[in-house]
């Protein structure tokens, strides 16, 4: 999937006429099997389940979710976990995807939502950062995403 793909299931929300709400509740779940009941198979790591998070909300929903293999199954020793899970879901609480979660949620509280508007175009490439300013505690985002009011993107 990619981020134009994310866009085009946001915005078709629009063309149905009716708006309604997105959530991105299950993108991918960091140390989980691609294949999911393939073992083998490589895992989806920090920068997949980052770059996902990104990608729905600079898309335009109003929110994503963040999983993880041993945290959705509150894995522990001595249990058999299901998809390869293999950590302590406590010990999962500490792995990358799970501890930067927190820096989207600080880029879009840092913005005055309520302010923005819907984008009246739509780009087919991904958002890509510029060097962060000294005056600037964040990256400056190029997307053809606008942010739109809390009211419209959660109705």
């Amino acid at each position: 999937m990619s981020f134009g793909d994310r866009q085009e299931q946001i915005a078709g929300r629009e063309v149905k006429g009716t708006m309604k709400p997105v959530l991105d509740g299950e993108p991918s779940y960091e140390d989980i099997p691609q294949g999911l009941h393939d073992f083998s198979a490589p895992r989806w790591q920090d920068y997949d389940v980052r770059r996902y998070a990104y990608w729905s909300v600079f898309a335009g929903s109003c929110g994503h979710t963040y999983g993880h293999n041993s945290i959705m199954q509150f894995m522990r020793p001595g249990v058999l976990g299901s998809f390869g899970a293999e950590k302590a879901w406590w010990d999962a609480m500490r792995d990358p995807g799970y501890l930067q979660m927190k820096y989207l949620k600080q880029l879009m509280l840092s913005v005055p939502f309520t302010e923005g508007r819907w984008a009246t175009s739509r780009s087919s490439q991904a958002p890509t950062a510029s060097a962060t300013t000294a005056s600037s505690p964040h990256a400056a985002t190029t997307t053809s995403w606008s942010i739109t009011t809390a009211e419209d993107r959660c109705k």
